[in-house]
């Protein structure tokens, strides 16, 4: 079977490579700006589980008292970076349809210069 044949590039798509590169400009950056609050989220809800236990140990009040709070937290947390995690899936699978649409990798990110590791699939 030819490559042209196997391809699933979207015939949109194959028209031209200003095309493609307008269409990951468009991906990128919700894609981006979802994973920036992501990791926000967590942090906050660090601070928030801190916040907690904090103002329980102040208040002088029985570990019992925020003992339900901080278990939704945990939860909530766990949740959270499950969902982080599924983005990332997500951002490989589009990694993926990028090169599949014969885009290299371009970093559309906030180019802070960070290495990225090895994905294994």
């Amino acid at each position: 079977m030819s490559e042209a044949s196997n391809s699933v590039v979207h015939p949109d798509f194959q028209r031209s490579r200003s095309g493609r590169l307008v269409a990951a400009e468009r991906i990128a950056e919700p894609l981006i700006g979802t994973e920036a609050a992501f990791d926000a989220a967590i942090g906050q809800l660090s601070l928030l589980g801190a916040a907690i236990a904090t103002a329980r140990v102040d208040a002088g009040m029985a570990a019992e008292f925020s003992q339900g709070s901080l278990e939704d937290i945990a939860e909530t947390f766990t949740a959270t970076v499950a969902a982080r995690r599924a983005l990332i899936n997500t951002h490989r699978r589009l990694g993926a349809m990028q090169r599949k649409a014969g885009l290299e990798a371009i970093n559309f990110g906030a180019g802070d210069g960070k290495p990225l590791p090895a994905f294994t699939a």
